[in-house]
């Protein structure tokens, strides 16, 4: 594999989210992993006051849009509590079609500057990058050349 972009397909699930904690999970956009056999999340963590934990699930469904409540349907998750860190969980051959992202932060103040998903291993490359989600068309640089000037 030469470039990265053309064998993923990268979903935004959040921006910035003001330091608080949530006490329940809070759901983010549902993920139709139909053509890949893994995915990840990533959460962009800022700011995490002393006590403060950030935590990333994933739950796992075969009908869109129906996933059991609390731990139900689960199928992997991380932890971090550590300011200006990326927290990721990666899962690779998820039973079901669907895939439910969560995040869930406790006890003090986590600011959250981006969750993002990234599903892998296609069943059919190149992977065309959806409009909805990446601005314009990736640029791809293959042996570049540094600049004299």
């Amino acid at each position: 594999m030469h470039n990265l972009t053309h064998q993923t397909r990268t979903i935004p699930l959040t921006g910035y989210v003001a330091a608080g904690t949530d006490g329940a999970r809070v759901d983010l956009t549902e993920i139709d992993m139909r053509g890949f056999s893994g995915f990840r999340i990533c959460a962009s963590i800022g700011t995490v006051t002393a006590t403060g934990q950030m935590a990333i699930y994933a739950k796992n469904s075969s009908t869109s849009a129906t996933y059991g409540s609390g731990t139900v349907d689960d199928i992997g998750s991380n932890t971090g509590n550590t300011s200006n860190r990326i927290v990721i969980a990666e899962f690779y051959r998820p039973k079901e079609r669907y895939v439910k992202p969560q995040y869930q932060r406790t006890t003090a103040n986590v600011v959250i500057n981006a969750i993002w998903a990234e599903l892998f291993n296609p069943d059919d490359a190149p992977v065309e990058q959806l409009t909805t989600h990446v601005d314009d068309a990736p640029v791809f640089y293959n042996n570049p050349t540094p600049s004299e000037t």
